[in-house]
């Protein structure tokens, strides 16, 4: 009988890499949802207008999943050696800005059951509902019956949340062999 594998703790430098990765997914994706849609849809040729707004639902679905990401990377770096109080009240100031993320990117991703209306919450009594995308320059927001998601303050929340990664991990991803200053991917977050 083989035994039980244990969970592996965080490396410093593997979540200041992925925390910095993730961060670059995250601003990325926000430039594209705020960059502007040609056309419209009553133009003489509407497929440029289709296709970017297409463009832009997928560009927000792909926002959150990333934000869910660097939310679960702070949940996992704080069972590191390295972590400290800091780095949980860093993850619920986080939370307290995007308080709906959860809820926002398990219906997308179990798009199939809640427009069956049959999502695990819906079995708990939420009504049936459809997602709202409100894009704009500043950023737009999601939303899915009771629950929103302003894009530009989970964007700024993360940014935080990323710093406050990095305040835990640099000290010691810094002296890790393969971590030295040139293999920052952002140098001073």
């Amino acid at each position: 009988m083989k035994a039980k594998q244990q969970p592996t703790p965080p490396n410093a430098l593997s979540v200041r890499n992925a925390s910095d990765i993730l961060r670059l997914a995250i601003e990325t994706q926000l430039s594209r949802c705020v960059e502007p849609v040609p056309g419209g849809p009553l133009d003489a040729d509407p497929n440029p207008w289709m296709r970017a707004m297409a463009q832009r639902g997928a560009d927000v679905d792909l926002l959150v999943v990333e934000l869910y990401r660097l939310r679960r990377l702070a949940q996992w770096a704080l069972s590191g050696a390295f972590a400290t109080g800091q780095l949980q009240a860093d993850l619920a100031a986080f939370d307290a800005v995007v308080p709906n993320l959860t809820e926002i990117r398990d219906t997308q991703e179990h798009f199939d059951e809640y427009r069956s209306n049959v999502g695990k919450r819906q079995k708990a009594g939420e009504e049936p509902s459809g997602f709202g995308y409100g894009l704009s320059a500043a950023g737009g927001i999601v939303t899915y019956g009771q629950f929103k998601l302003s894009l530009a303050l989970a964007v700024a929340a993360a940014q935080e949340l990323h710093r406050a990664i990095r305040r835990e991990v640099d000290p010691i991803a810094s002296q890790d062999v393969h971590g030295g200053p040139d293999t920052l991917l952002i140098p001073a977050p």
